[in-house]
């Protein structure tokens, strides 16, 4: 996932089964509980290190029930151990980002007025483009963008270039990275 992830330098490769986490992660420091899915919905998670804010990773799975094969994890904050591709992790800048991408890219926040509001990026073809695609894929929230802007109209009414002044002015960053992963195939 990530270059490091050969070296085990705080990669996030993806657990099949909880049993899998709790055999790698002491017990003492795996925590089942209830998370916001999103529009009033509950889901089961898996926290990794709940109290060490810069370990944390929180696991969705699957089979909630049987906590069998990830749908996704999850770290928020400002910084973290675990990362993306080129490094990419929590505190990560927008310019940081545009280096890596190698090219401007633009981001768009989409709020359809329900709390499931997001970014939406499109990397231009750079390299971020190339690391991101594939099955699964990884999802950035810069935090510093506006909930809603002067002028909110509706869902895209905030984004742009990310070489823009307008856009660096806000010294936009990673706040939260997720990892989406997608179904396993049978053997």
């Amino acid at each position: 996932m990530a270059d490091s992830c050969e070296r085990n330098e705080g990669c996030y490769q993806r657990p099949h089964h909880a049993r899998t986490v709790s055999t790698v992660v002491w017990a003492s420091t795996v925590v089942d509980q209830d998370a916001d899915g999103g529009e009033g919905e509950i889901e089961r998670e898996t926290v990794l290190f709940p109290k060490d804010p810069k370990r944390r990773i929180e696991i969705i799975w699957k089979n909630s029930d049987q906590r069998a094969e990830p749908a996704s994890a999850s770290i928020r904050g400002t910084a973290s151990r675990w990362h993306a591709v080129h490094g990419i992790s929590l505190g990560t800048t927008l310019t940081e980002l545009q280096r890596a991408n190698g090219r401007p890219f633009r981001f768009d926040f989409v709020g359809d007025g329900t709390d499931m509001a997001h970014d939406e990026i499109s990397w231009h073809g750079g390299s971020l483009e190339k690391d991101f695609q594939g099955e699964g894929t990884v999802t950035l929230k810069l935090v510093g963008t506006p909930t809603q802007p002067t002028g909110w109209k509706g869902p895209r009414d905030f984004g742009g270039e990310s070489d823009t002044p307008e856009i660096q002015n806000l010294n936009l960053c990673i706040d939260e990275v997720t990892w989406v992963f997608p179904p396993q195939t049978q053997p």
